[in-house]
């Protein structure tokens, strides 16, 4: 062997023991750097979970609060309003995607509306102190409870129904028939009692016709809002909308549109400040929602 070729093995077998040494430094070290790069990669995921879990158990919190205002205020008087924001926001929450700072509102900002404390009387019954609950109800009649319901008043005229229904026709609750004419004598019937008040709340008519009432009458609409918005739990006979209603009815009907909540223990207590009628006992399935609405 030569000189020259002995040098030249030498080189590269000094390169390939140079890149072993680095390969085997390389591998030697490698577990510990990819173990540095997994711990920190886990400690990240594990602080993550951790916060996670922290604003689940933050959120439960507020959640359980915010059931336990339901439980305690959910028939006090003055809370119907607030109560069913906390309800509808709990019916609706994703529990995958809590928000800490909107349960915390909702609960700083549940409190009591004193506008659903205002009295606002919608029957007044007649001069004898007689309700006459079984009585039917003229369309001039239902006109003036509308109309109290509302709020608006209406001028005097020589024939007392005449102002009633021209401010009836003007708010736009009541049209008339395909004529014109409003009908003030006229007892009205269930189905026109049910659109009228339909229209009052602004609501649209509902497709469908779980009421059973006839297939093409005009009603079906109104009826099937009414019946999905619970107005004809206590109705009888909802199936015939050219029905006369009662007026003992409309009391049923005025608690469920207007969002009453009735206090019983209440105006069994305190019934001597209550306005009562002569004909209208507790016997009346409708006792309590006559009394609410004529106070």
């Amino acid at each position: 062997m030569s000189n020259k070729f002995a040098r030249k093995l030498a080189k590269y077998l000094a390169v390939i023991l140079a890149v072993a040494m680095i390969a085997g430094v390389f591998f030697m070290f490698m577990p510990s750097l990819l173990a540095e790069g997994e711990t920190e990669e886990t400690t990240k995921m594990n602080e993550r979970d951790e916060e996670e879990i922290e604003i689940k158990e933050i959120a439960n919190k507020y959640i359980y609060q915010i059931e336990e205002l339901i439980r305690k205020y959910k028939d006090r008087p003055g809370y119907y309003k607030a109560v069913k924001t906390l309800r509808d926001y709990i019916m609706n929450i994703d529990l995958n995607n809590l928000k800490i700072e909107e349960l915390k509102s909702l609960i700083d900002n549940f409190g009591i509306d004193k506008s659903e404390m205002k009295k606002n009387p919608v029957f007044i019954g007649d001069s004898s102190e007689m309700f006459r609950p079984a009585d039917n109800l003229n369309r001039a009649e239902f006109a003036t409870i509308v109309l109290r319901l509302m709020k608006v008043d209406f001028e005097s005229s020589e024939v007392w129904y005449d102002a009633v229904m021209k401010k009836a026709k003007e708010v736009g609750f009541m049209k008339g028939d395909e004529f014109g004419n409003m009908r003030p004598k006229d007892n009205i019937t269930l189905g026109e009692a049910i659109a009228v008040l339909v229209r009052f709340k602004n609501f649209t008519e509902a497709p469908g016709n779980i009421v059973g009432v006839p297939e093409k009458h005009w009603s079906r609409g109104y009826m099937q809002r009414a019946y999905i918005d619970g107005w004809l739990k206590r109705i009888e006979n909802v199936k015939d909308p050219d029905r006369a209603i009662r007026r003992d009815e409309v009391a049923a009907l005025m608690t469920k549109v207007r969002e009453l909540k009735i206090d019983k223990d209440d105006i069994d207590k305190n019934i001597a400040i209550y306005k009562t009628y002569k004909d209208v006992g507790k016997k009346n399935p409708y006792y309590y929602d006559i009394i609410e609405n004529s106070n």
